[in-house]
């Protein structure tokens, strides 16, 4: 359901990753990063394995 709603929202609007506000970039960022785990998760699933506990993106530690 993600690929269907945020992700092409993220793609189309690019120049998000180039806001003035810093916060907003920061947001983005978390967003993408957040997006490549589950993007893992996904993958994990479709080759046949179990969806695990995932550490949180670097940037949240």
């Amino acid at each position: 359901m993600v690929e269907r709603t945020l992700v092409p929202i993220l793609e189309g609007e690019r120049y998000l990753h180039l806001a003035e506000d810093s916060r907003a970039r920061e947001l983005i960022a978390e967003i993408d990063d957040w997006l490549s785990v589950l993007y893992g998760q996904y993958m994990d699933l479709e080759r046949g394995g179990q969806v695990g506990i995932r550490r949180a993106p670097a940037r949240w530690s």
